[in-house]
């Protein structure tokens, strides 16, 4: 084999002239030293860091920088450039740092914006950049005056509601056909007539720390692969095509704050928030799995790559994220901007108490509120009074457009806290009605609709045992009013949410209505029948038909309604069957 275009000198047996041997070696060792050396000469030794300043309006102070590396004396940085931000310094590092902090000030530190000293660390292939706000202390890492993309509800979302999947436990098929079971269904889930189908993760479980034999799904050894607990790529892109047929659209569970103890990213340390000796470490509260180093630029990238991928792939409609309050907002905006370019996506987080992720990355989240309430009602035996701040939440607390998934139950709630059964008793068939009526997205757990009231495992196979039901018929006909009527549908598709204390405080009554279509729910807080006459108005008075019965129904602006123990009742100016 020629080496840099030199043909060794070959004998008539077929060895090399030793000569030329010991030439080639020597030539070699050179090169070897040579190339060696200037590679390791020429490899990144330096780090740059940019920073981006924008002082608070009307300020002219001739602003400058005061850096410093951990442990070491600090250095004055003079803002040489002007962009549209603001000002811009740069300065170049001799050698690679990873965490530096620096102040903004004035001269000889006659003056200091910020209370508190400011960091940079998050640093991609040795270098830097951030945005900085006078008077604020956040330090971006991406230009703050570049508005994302708000998220936007699909219209085929507008009136939906939502089926969650545990494709472990929903069938009893054997293993690899788990798939091919939910495919089976379709038609029964069609006819309950939720219209998108949400697939708790389908990837591989990590072994390493796994949870009793099987494993939990939230432990993912690979994003870009399906387990074979439940069957192959070509099956699950069977299920979703044919779901695709039948009118629904499919979102897959996201599980982007953790990893399992073995991913296949394991290899990347750097990718991972915890390493010590080597060794990545798992999450102190759940030992399957560890947290992933969102200061990660490669590792950001490729978690955004793997979320393309099923949408590209498979063909899916959106996520549902979990636990996507432990990963930045920065992050969601990112993944939400390059996914929404592919196709309108339906995008869901499990996070329930802070509103901020609404703005920009996602357009519903979790009702974990809602349940919290419902449950402590149930407890409790409360009044209407009590009610006040749950509507007051979703009428007024979301950002506009956006809202809760509503639910009484979830794989979570079922496994850990016990079925709705357990936790809410006689309240099961009037609290659904309360959170298919109210502001936001309602969610079927597998088996809720036939009134399943046992837990069911998390880490094994515990599969449901499908039977008839009477409740099968109470939650289709829930969708049906959900479906049917424009003031009951999501987001700003829907109408909003008024509540009415009437003369009974044993009894709910509040109206959604959306132009001329009105919706009035009443439910008896107790056991015992009640009477209430509540004053509605002009705006909820008029014809309407009575949920119960289908008959037509004259509601006038002082109203009486009787409602039967432990009941409720529904009026809409569409019929519901």
């Amino acid at each position: 084999m020629a080496f840099y275009g030199f043909s060794p000198d070959l004998s008539a047996d077929g060895e090399f002239n030793w000569s030329m041997r010991k030439f080639l070696v020597m030539v070699i060792a050179a090169l070897v030293i040579v190339l060696g050396f200037s590679s390791l000469s020429n490899a990144s030794t330096t780090s740059t860091v940019t920073i981006h300043y924008q002082p608070a309006a009307g300020n002219t102070d001739d602003w400058n920088l005061w850096l410093w590396e951990p442990s070491q004396n600090g250095f004055n940085v003079d803002f040489t450039a002007t962009d549209a931000f603001g000002k811009v310094a740069t300065y170049t590092f001799d050698h690679s740092v990873t965490d530096i902090g620096f102040i903004v000030k004035v001269g000889n530190f006659s003056k200091k914006d910020g209370t508190i000293d400011r960091s940079i660390r998050n640093f991609v292939n040795g270098n830097a950049e951030v945005w900085v706000r006078g008077g604020v202390v956040t330090v971006y890492t991406a230009n703050p005056d570049i508005v994302v993309p708000k998220p936007v509800l699909p219209t085929w979302a507008q009136s939906a509601s939502i089926y969650e999947v545990n494709v472990r436990q929903f069938s009893s098929a054997a293993a690899g056909s788990k798939f091919v079971a939910v495919k089976a269904q379709l038609p029964r889930l069609k006819a309950l007539g939720v219209k998108i189908l949400w697939l708790m993760p389908i990837y591989p479980i990590s072994v390493e720390g796994r949870k009793g034999s099987l494993g939990s799904p939230y432990a993912v050894s690979d994003y870009k692969a399906v387990n074979p607990e439940f069957g192959s790529l070509a099956s699950l892109k069977s299920l979703v095509d044919a779901a695709h047929a039948q009118g629904f659209h499919v979102i897959f569970d996201w599980v982007a704050n953790h990893t399992g103890l073995d991913n296949v990213w394991t290899v990347h340390k750097d990718w991972y928030q915890t390493v010590v000796n080597g060794v990545i470490q798992p999450n102190s509260d759940w030992t399957d799995v560890a947290d992933l180093n969102y200061e990660n630029a490669d590792m950001r990238a490729a978690m955004i790559d793997a979320m393309k991928y099923w949408v590209n792939t498979v063909g899916i409609d959106g996520y549902r994220c979990d636990f996507s309050g432990g990963v930045p907002t920065d992050f969601w905006e990112e993944a939400n901007t390059q996914l929404q370019a592919i196709k309108p996506l339906f995008m869901l987080s499990e996070n329930g108490n802070d509103y901020s992720q609404l703005q920009s990355a996602f357009v519903a989240n979790y009702g974990w509120s809602l349940l919290n309430d419902l449950n402590a009602a149930a407890r409790n035996k409360g009044d209407a009074f009590e009610f006040i701040g749950t509507l007051k939440q979703v009428a007024n607390e979301y950002p506009k457009g956006t809202f809760p998934m509503t639910f009484i139950t979830n794989h979570d709630e079922n496994s850990w806290n016990g079925t709705e059964y357990e936790r809410l008793g006689t309240f099961v068939k009037r609290f659904s009605a309360l959170y298919f009526t109210i502001p936001g997205m309602p969610l079927i757990y597998n088996g809720q609709e036939i009134g399943l009231k046992r837990r069911l495992q998390f880490f094994e196979n515990d599969p449901i045992t499908w039977t008839s039901s009477s409740m099968t018929d109470f939650y289709r006909k829930l969708v049906a009013l959900k479906t049917k009527n424009p003031a009951l549908w999501n987001g700003s598709a829907g109408g909003t949410v008024k509540q009415y204390m009437g003369s009974n405080d044993n009894v709910l009554t509040y109206t959604r209505v959306k132009g001329t279509n009105k919706v009035v729910v009443v439910i008896n807080l107790t056991a015992k029948a009640q009477t209430d006459v509540v004053k509605l108005g002009s705006a909820a008075a008029g014809t309407f038909y009575k949920y119960s019965t289908g008959v037509k129904t004259k509601l006038v602006s002082s109203q009486k309604f009787v409602v039967p123990a432990n009941g409720f009742e529904i009026y809409s100016t569409v019929l519901t069957k």
